[in-house]
């Protein structure tokens, strides 16, 4: 009756949709697991982000023996599979005492051949009038690729920053390696919607408003970072 509704209150939003946005946006527990850690996106999207500048710098622009050679090996990595790379990473983790924890999917994680790839293909679209300015100035190598190229290329780590966010965001097969069966504080939006897939029924519903809400942090950063996305991915897939 009226009663009821005025005591239980009005709400814009379901509950369960509520508990599920709480623990997307804030990291907050639900049924005692903590489904998005606080700062592990950041600390998973920030070295890969950064690392492949200085690489992708170096196979685009500088000239020591064996650069075509490696390139190729790095590129190779590509045609090997998560599934096959799975027993022996697993292995090293436990180990090295690091199973379970996030510093074991940041650590595979820190390496990757498509993130240097595009970052080569973009300082390749550079002229290289600026750093030849820069040569005459007497600057030397890291300082051209540190004053000169790394501004140059902010377009190309935005819109690296959006897919490699995206991807850590998304992924299901290594957190669920590393994660679904050690500590569930640990769980990541994605293992904690699979925990609502139950052996006999599954709570339609509440997966259906986390899925929604899952998708907010990925689509407001692409939002926000759009211009740099298809200016970066554009011309990181031209030469010349």
């Amino acid at each position: 009756d009226g009663n009821e509704v005025a005591a239980s209150g009005l709400r814009l939003l379901p509950r369960d949709m509520l508990k599920i946005g709480q623990l997307v946006l804030t990291g907050g527990a639900w049924n005692g697991k903590q489904v998005v850690p606080a700062d592990w996106m950041k600390r998973a999207t920030t070295p890969v982000v950064h690392m492949p500048d200085g690489r992708g710098y170096a196979f685009a622009r500088l000239r020591f023996p064996g650069r075509e050679l490696l390139f190729l090996l790095v590129l190779g990595t590509l045609m090997v599979p998560d599934q096959l790379r799975l027993l022996p990473i697993f292995v090293m983790m436990v180990h090295w005492g690091l199973y379970g924890s996030f510093s074991s999917y940041i650590l595979i994680n820190l390496v990757s051949a498509v993130n240097l790839f595009f970052m080569r293909q973009y300082f390749l679209t550079i002229p290289k009038d600026f750093e030849e300015a820069a040569k005459l100035d007497g600057a030397g190598y890291f300082k051209i690729f540190w004053r000169v190229m790394l501004p140059l290329a902010l377009p190309a780590m935005a819109a690296l920053a959006i897919l490699q966010f995206q991807g850590t965001w998304n992924d299901f097969f290594w957190p669920l390696i590393l994660f679904g069966q050690g500590n569930q504080n640990h769980y990541t939006i994605q293992l904690g919607l699979a925990q609502l897939h139950q052996q006999y029924t599954s709570l339609w519903p509440q997966i259906a408003a986390g899925s929604i809400i899952a998708i907010l942090p990925v689509l407001i950063i692409f939002l926000a970072f759009q211009r740099y996305f298809v200016s970066g991915t554009v011309s990181a897939g031209v030469k010349g």
